[in-house]
Formats: structure tokens, sequence, C-alpha cells
């Protein structure tokens, strides 16, 4: 990796080449280099004749990178040795067969063309992503032709492409003419100009002849925390597996795009990413376009004069890749812009508007914006817009700055009042080697407390006012009103499938449990009796709801049928509340105070009642965890505070959290390694998070009113 340190200080400078990128990388911009014939397959072409050629299907291992001068013949391998980080491109080329995988490119727009002469089918981005790419229907390959000042050196190689056993001819420039020749099939077993019609039918359609279109993914932005890894070429599932399983990783960058590109991306589809994300990954989506004109560095770059629009078009090429690999409405997309001259104000002013068009038009495209930066260049002037009214500033930060330090805060070029909510991620650690589970990638490393693409996991708490049932997704932040709709609200506990939410309101006068849709819709009533109906905790089949009720004039326990309203009642004796379902639904535990102290019990529905908490605490708020044997609770000694404590299946006690607050209503997250709880450690009652193998995150910053009692969505 090279350094612009004559720019910026040394540790913050974080532009990177790829190794043995040529030093005088503008000679390549000669008008008539040398020409050479190769060969792949069915196709036969021209390049120039000092570039390299490399046959991938005898050199698995090799990167395909677009910022060096060569010829790549076939699809990356799997466990190719790429470098952390590469930016930048040049002019290269690489040949593949026509395969879905490798028709990926050929995004909305494709046209058929006559490429000198012959059928073909070609991508309509190529300016902005410094990429010409054509398939060739009848030699049965695809070819990509990438530039960074000599477009014309790709047009000719594009236009040499020729069968087998010809004698191409570097000439012309590619025309967009419908084709007007027809020549039998050397690969596909379709005629040319029948092929290229057939193969952009399919392209349109949103599939390829033998694949099937992805379904849409289940997701949008969701927010990750914790620590994560991005790599110029995104691993491949297995890796992903493999690493998820023995790393301490749960979040991924993965390049998707962009005129600065310089690695290829042969996994990257709406299958990796619908896959990846099940396997419990939060994807970052990074797209390298075109860069400050300060750099220092050979990179395509922004005009001054075009900043805005080309700030569009990158935003709009970044939401078709989006769209193209099944990432939905909502997800998030991080600009990466390189370090650069932070004292060229004319660079300055080109930069800013350009990211202010990005973030812009992604929000119009349905989109959220990020933008990648170093602290001392980009992160730096974006803070500098924090105040104006008329900058479109990105929704979350990526810093880039490689101090080591394993959090969002406390870097030295931007104030931790600004992007504060949630809305950070830093890059801590630049491109070094690490093996999991026996598999080496080299990586950058990275603190995820922002925004990501992920299945959705979140949590639910009260507070914010008499009105409010918040949701914030993942381990999340999107925070949004649930129930809000009238009367006091307070709760909440979403069905096993995710579809509804039950919860306790006194919008009538009287404290009763509704039920409604996920999003907030349809509220519906289904108790009616008594001065107090509360705790709902779902059956696992969504079918009942367990309750606490008063109508006795003691606080009893109630299993209602929530379609036809049939009325159980669990307990006779004592007051008992909170109750909580076991995952198989043959158990509820409940804190009672029928030995005048308040204790866990265990209630089994087929008959019987066992106390599992005793001494001189009391015990209340359990919460089974997802193994349905270990219960979470929070436990208060005689004049002490509130700690969460765990029982496990055996009945051994541990204490999980030791603050002189009070820490109480524990809840678990659906893989049982994590406890959301409310405390009033920082003086005022919100939501914190317990990761069971270490550390502790404060969710909500709640001042004047308390955020509480948190509940996790299981799907």
């Amino acid at each position: 990796m090279k350094s612009t340190s004559r720019i910026l200080p040394p540790i913050l400078c974080l532009v990177t080449l790829a190794v043995g990128m040529p030093a005088a990388r503008a000679a390549a911009a000669a008008p008539s280099p040398a020409w050479r014939t190769v060969s792949f397959d069915g196709a036969t072409f021209r390049a120039p004749a000092s570039w390299p050629v490399y046959d991938l299907r005898n050199d698995p291992r090799r990167c395909v990178l677009l910022n060096v001068h060569a010829v790549y013949l076939g699809t990356q391998g799997p466990e190719a040795d790429c470098p952390a980080r590469a930016i930048g491109r040049t002019e290269a080329v690489q040949v593949q067969p026509i395969t879905p995988a490798t028709l990926a490119p050929m995004r909305a727009g494709a046209a058929t063309a006559t490429v000198a002469g012959r059928p073909a089918v070609v991508a309509a981005d190529g300016p902005a992503d410094h990429a010409l790419v054509a398939a060739f229907p009848d030699l049965g390959v695809v070819a990509t032709a990438t530039f960074g000042t000599a477009a014309s050196i790709a047009r000719q190689v594009l236009a040499s492409f020729a069968p087998a056993g010809a004698t191409p001819s570097p000439a012309s420039t590619p025309s967009t003419t419908a084709p007007a020749a027809t020549t039998a099939s050397a690969a596909t077993g379709a005629t040319g100009a029948t092929g290229a019609r057939a193969l952009l039918a399919a392209l349109r359609a949103g599939s390829t002849p033998g694949r099937t279109a992805a379904a849409s993914l289940p997701f949008g932005a969701t927010d990750a925390l914790g620590k994560g890894f991005d790599t110029c070429t995104d691993p491949p599932l297995t890796t992903l597996q493999t690493w998820y399983q023995s790393s301490p990783y749960r979040v991924l960058g993965i390049y998707v795009g962009g005129a600065n590109a310089a690695c290829t991306q042969p996994q990257l589809s709406a299958s990796y990413v619908a896959s990846a994300t099940a396997m419990g990954w939060n994807l970052i989506p990074i797209y390298v376009g075109l860069q400050a004109p300060c750099t220092g560095q050979p990179f395509a770059t922004i005009s001054k004069a075009n900043a805005w629009k080309q700030g569009i078009a990158a935003a709009n090429d970044a939401a078709s890749i989006a769209a193209a690999n099944g990432l939905p409405r909502g997800s998030p997309i991080y600009f990466d812009m390189e370090a650069y001259n932070p004292h060229d104000t004319t660079c300055e002013s080109i930069v800013m508007t350009f990211l202010s068009a990005w973030t812009y038009e992604l929000h119009v495209d349905g989109l959220r914006s990020g933008v990648y930066s170093n602290s001392a260049s980009g992160i730096t002037q974006l803070a500098a817009q924090a105040t104006s009214t008329t900058f479109h500033e990105p929704d979350d930060l990526w810093i880039a700055n490689w101090n080591g330090t394993v959090g969002v805060f406390g870097d030295p070029y931007i104030s931790d009042s600004l992007w504060a909510m949630h809305q950070r991620l830093h890059q801590y650690a630049g491109g070094h080697s690490e093996t999991w589970g026996g598999v080496t990638l080299n990586v950058d490393s990275d603190f995820a407390d922002g925004m990501t693409v992920g299945a959705q996991s979140a949590i639910g708490y009260d507070g914010g006012g008499p009105n409010v049932v918040y949701e914030r997704t993942s381990i999340g932040w999107g925070m949004r009103k649930i129930a809000a709709t009238k009367g006091v609200n307070v709760g909440p506990v979403w069905s096993p499938d995710g579809s509804m939410i039950a919860f306790s309101s006194d919008r009538w006068g009287k404290w009763n449990i509704w039920v409604e849709s996920a999003s907030g819709q349809h509220p519906r009533e289904i108790t009616h009796k008594g001065m107090y109906n509360g705790q709902p905790s779902w059956s696992p089949d969504g079918s009942s709801v367990v309750f606490t009720s008063n109508r006795t004039g003691h606080d009893e326990l109630y299993l209602i049928d929530v379609t036809t309203g049939a009325l159980r009642q669990l307990t006779f004796v004592g007051e008992n509340q909170e109750p909580a379902f076991s995952s198989d639904g043959q158990h509820i535990a409940f804190a009672s105070h029928r030995t005048g102290q308040w204790k866990i019990w265990l209630l089994s529905l087929a008959g019987g009642l066992t106390q599992l908490t005793f001494g001189p605490n009391d015990d209340e708020h359990p919460s089974f965890a997802p193994d349905g044997a270990t219960i979470a609770f929070d436990s208060t000694p005689p004049g002490g505070t509130t700690d969460i404590w765990i029982r496990q299946p055996q009945g051994s006690l541990q204490q999980v959290t030791f603050d002189q607050g009070n820490d109480s209503c524990p809840t678990w997250s659906p893989d049982g390694t994590m406890i959301a709880f409310q405390s009033d450690r920082s003086g005022q009652a919100n939501v914190w998070l317990l990761n069971l193998t270490g550390g502790l995150t404060q969710l909500t910053w709640g001042t004047t009113s308390a955020f509480e009692r948190p509940t996790w969505r299981r799907a």
C-alpha cells in the first residue's frame, strides 16, 4: 500500500494501490500501442502486446486487478489471493464464458449492438463505471474492458472480437445499431442476432437462461454493533461460513462497483447477499466511484464543472447495482472517497458538491447514504457541513483512521456530537492477513455502530413520552413508533412470526391487552374486564397470550386465545406477575409473592408448580433463553441495588451485571448470545445490551424520559 504522506499525516493516509501498479500509468493512454492476438474458447481478440496475459483456469489464486494493465482469461477463483484494498481503474480486459454470474454487470439498460459487425449485447453504463461490457452470444463469451483515461483502447479491444481462428484487427469503435447479420453460434447454439436478442430479453426480464431470478430479500437498512472487516474481493460463502463460526466478526464490507473499483466481484449476486445475511452477517455495501481531483493519485476524478451531475450519476448507478443484487429499498450504500488534500479549497468544494448530490439522489432512489473517507480530509469536511441548510448530509459516516481504537468515538477530526445516534463505522486498521478456521484473508479491520444491511432482529421498549412504544431495528437504532395512537401504551411483545405485536393500553380508561399488526395497523382490544390487564407474553405458536390481570382483586395469570377470546385462569394463590412462555409452549415462568417474597416460579400447563429461586433476594421479571431452559431474571438484595442473574437448567445461578445502578427486565436475543435490559446507571432508565461473551452497550440515551421494558423480536 502507498501513502500520500506529503498531503496528510502518515497514519491517516489511507489511499492504497495494488502492489505492482506501474508507476508511469499515463503511458497506457498512448494512442498506438503494439498489439497481439489472444484466444479464449471460441473467441479471438487483440490486446496491447505489453500487457501480460493470465489464464485464470491455470492460475486460480490470481486476483483480477483492474488498476494494472493485463488480460485475464476466465473467472477469478474463489480462493484468489487479493489485497484488502485496491483502488483505481486503468486499461485492462477480462474475458469469461457466458454464464449467469458473468452476465451480472449487464444490468437494466443493456442493449443489442453491432460490435465491428458482430451481434452483441452491451451494458449501457460504461462511462459511469469506466468499464465497457459486451456479451457475444455467437462466440459464447462476455468481455469487460476497463479504462482510466484511454477509453479508446477499451473500445478497440472490444471491436476486435472474432471467432477462434479468424484474424482480429483493432480498428473501429463499437456501434449501437441493431445487428444486421446472422452467424452460426460457436458456443451457445443460437444464431448471432437471434442469440443477442434472446439474451437481451432474458436480461430485461431479470433472469438469464438457466437462471432463476432471486426473490426480494426480507430486510432493509438495519444497524450493527461490533467488529467487522472488508477486503477487496467479496469472500466466497464457504469462507464466510468458516469465519462466522471461528472469528469475532459479524460485519462485512462488500464492494459493489464504481468507476475506481479495482477488484472484480465474481461472488456478488442476490443469492450471495441473501445467503450471507442468512448466516448472520451484516453487510456494508461499498461503491468506489469518482475521486477527488486532488488525491495525487491516477484515479478517475470528479470534474469541477460536472460535480453535481456526476454525483447524481454515481447514485443512480449504485441504485441499479443494488437492485440487481437484491438489496431492497432502504438499504445503505457507502461511497468510498479516498484521502485527498484537505487544504485545497477548490477541491473541497468539488468533493462536497459531489457527495451532496450522492446523498440527495440515493434518497430519491429510496436508499440510505453513507460516506467512507479519511478522518483528516473527507470526514473533517463533511463535519464542517453539519450546520449547512443546503448540503445533503449522509445518514452515516465510515471514518478511516488507522489508530487501532476499536470504537467509533474520540476521533480528533470530528466532534462526538455529530452523527452520534449510532451513525458511525470506524476502519481502525489497514490491510493485514488474518486466519480463522484455517482460512486466510487480507483484510482491513472495522468497528460498526451504525447502518448496514442484514436480517432484522428488533428490540422494542417503552419510552419517550406517554403514548409511545418504540422499535429499534437489529441491535438497532432506526427508532420508530409502533403503538402510539391513543392513551398510554406499554410492554410491546412481538408474535413469534413477527407479524403482530401485543401490548397493554389504557386508551379507553382501563388497562387492557391490545394486538395489532407489526406495522402498527388494525389495533384490536382482546381483554375487557378488570382495572388492569398487562404484561403479555405470546405462546410459541402465536395463538395465545399469557398476561397478568387483577380482575379477581389479586394479580393472577390468564391465558387468552387471540382469535376467539377464550380465557383460562392459570394461578389462584397470592400475587403473580410477569409471565414468560418457554420455547416449547409447555411452561410459563413468572414472579410470585406467595411466600412473602418475590421469587421465580415455573408453571406447567399440564399441571404442577415449581419454585426456582430461593434466598433473601426479591427475584422478578423472568425471561426464557431460546434453549427453553435457561432463565434470566433480575434480583434485588435487601437494601441493595438490582442486577441481572441467570439460572441454568440444572439450577445453578450466575450474576451477570454488577453496577451500582438498578439493572432489570432482561430479555434474550434470538440467538441466545445477548441480553437487553433496562438500567438507571446513567441517572435515567435506558435500554442497555449485554453481550455474554463480553461487552456492554447503551442503546437509548434518554435524559428526561425513561426507556424501559425492552423486548426482542424473534422473526
